[in-house]
């Protein structure tokens, strides 16, 4: 499998350019997958060093590309901020698979009216800038391509372009990709619902507060590690179980004793599949509920893109239409849900960091 891995500084169009090279790739009949290294990376304890995080990060991506491999895909799309002075790291660590590394520049002018545009969410100017300052030092010989000049799918075609051109030569592996620590039991649990209700905002300040509980945690958003074929594809919790079990080989590795799971489901035996994948972890799941007219203000928030940005949110700018068929289909999946020994929590009067901090109650010691 082809591991295409587009890497830059924050801003500079590694996210929109990967998301348009899974659908170029997806509409040609190439079985393509994609994953941003940012969802692979949200696991405690922190790094002695920025080195060692983008390592473990490797490593977690080594994992779950043997999983897209071995469920077909020929391409993995990978999208994120890397360590240029770890490229001999992450050819080793990834010698497995045919490596290609890609960089996105900007003009630092235009870089700068992309994070000014982010506003809440936008890293720290000064950050951006020596990290894209760093690439263009590094002085690697490696394929170059600027987003400020095309459309994203033109952006996306130069990438292919480059991507072919040479050299990318084999490397042997001569760092483990995956940990061989043993895996003890740990715990896990799973926030889950209907759609807009919540769950990643909740499992985000979760996972925060578990840290400031000193209880070495990882979160994992479930639909992020499914990404397959145009638009990410429907759903499909076997591969999104499969993946989660090999970063939690990983997470388990590192000294991690809870991991934070969170993703749509709508019946028990898809919840059920997630915990079939953890070695052992027994695994509790919470589904959270609220009232009609709280799923429909929360749509309404999430269509004015107030959270953070994550890939495949096809409610970010969604018309009045859309977001009401979200919130119908919301509600039926509550009240067609046969909840069997999970635990409901209905969050209809509670703010996030509440919910957030009853699921935690509710799970740990």
């Amino acid at each position: 499998m082809r591991i295409l891995w587009l890497f830059g500084p924050p801003g500079v169009g590694k996210s929109v350019t990967s998301w348009e090279l899974l659908n170029l790739l997806s509409d040609g009949d190439e079985p393509t997958s994609y994953v941003d290294i940012d969802q692979l990376g949200m696991a405690d304890p922190e790094p002695g060093d920025e080195g060692e995080a983008h390592r473990h990060k490797a490593w977690a991506l080594a994992a779950v590309s043997r999983v897209h491999a071995q469920r077909g895909a020929t391409t993995l799309v990978v999208s994120g901020v890397l360590d240029p002075d770890q490229m001999a790291f992450y050819r080793r660590a990834l010698a497995d698979f045919d490596l290609a590394l890609v960089r996105l520049a900007l003009d630092e002018v235009v870089l700068r009216r992309r994070m000014d545009a982010r506003g809440h969410y936008a890293d720290d100017w000064s950050g951006v800038l020596a990290d894209a300052r760093r690439h263009e030092a590094a002085g690697h010989s490696l394929p170059v391509v600027r987003t400020d000049g095309g459309s994203p799918s033109e952006v996306a075609r130069r990438v292919l372009d480059a991507a072919r051109t040479p050299p990318f030569v084999a490397f042997a592996r001569a760092d483990q990709p995956t940990p061989t620590t043993a895996i003890d039991v740990g715990r896990a649990v799973l926030i889950t619902g209907s759609r807009v209700i919540g769950k990643s905002t909740v499992g985000w300040l979760a996972f925060m507060m578990a840290r400031q509980r000193k209880i070495p945690t990882a979160f994992v958003d479930l639909r992020q590690l499914g990404f397959h074929g145009r638009a990410g594809g429907r759903t499909d919790h076997a591969l999104q179980a499969a993946t989660t079990g090999a970063l939690w080989r990983v997470f388990r590795a590192r000294g991690n004793q809870l991991l934070l799971l969170n993703g749509t489901t709508d019946d028990p035996s898809q919840a059920k599949s997630y915990a079939d994948h953890l070695y052992g972890t027994p695994m509790t799941t919470i589904r959270l509920t609220a009232a009609p007219s709280e799923l429909t203000a929360r749509a309404r928030a999430r269509s004015r893109g107030e959270m953070a940005l994550l890939a495949g949110d096809d409610i970010v700018g969604a018309n009045e239409e859309y977001l009401q068929q979200i919130v119908d289909d919301a509600r039926l999946a509550q009240e067609s849900w046969s909840p069997a020994n999970d635990l409901v929590l209905d969050t209809t009067s509670l703010s996030a960091t509440d919910t957030a901090r009853m699921v935690l109650d509710l799970t740990t010691p």
